[in-house]
């Protein structure tokens, strides 16, 4: 071979190593790009963990709030059946009250019907 194909030869290698330079750079370039892209899918990857954790947590304070709310309501409502008044003692009285004026129109009434009878107009038949 002759000096100048050889020279040729070396020129088009010395060119493909710089091209193979070239691409481990860039590829070595991709590779930082990918690790850092890794890096990021891992931090969104923690934060959404994060979110769980905080959500259960929320989760699991509306539902003590509920249970809460739920205490409370019936101790309103305990309250207020408290404060209404017993009206058991009144209807006694107003049944007692009863008894005793039906008594006293019954003592009123039995002697005007037995006189009425007895003494009463026969209707003319």
């Amino acid at each position: 071979m002759s000096e100048e194909q050889l020279t040729s030869i070396d020129t088009r290698l010395m060119s493909v190593e710089t091209k193979v330079g070239d691409l481990d750079h860039k590829v070595g370039g991709l590779d930082d790009k990918f690790n850092d892209l890794d890096a990021k899918f891992d931090g969104l990857d923690n934060r959404f963990n994060e979110l769980d954790t905080k959500f259960d947590g929320l989760s699991t304070q509306f539902h003590d709030l509920s249970h809460q709310m739920l205490v409370l309501h019936e101790d309103t409502i305990d309250k207020i059946k408290a404060l209404a008044p017993d009206f058991g003692p009144v209807r006694r009285d107003f049944a007692e009250a009863d008894t005793k004026l039906r008594e006293e129109i019954d003592q009123r009434l039995v002697p005007l019907e037995a006189f009425a009878r007895k003494f009463g107009k026969s209707s003319p038949s």
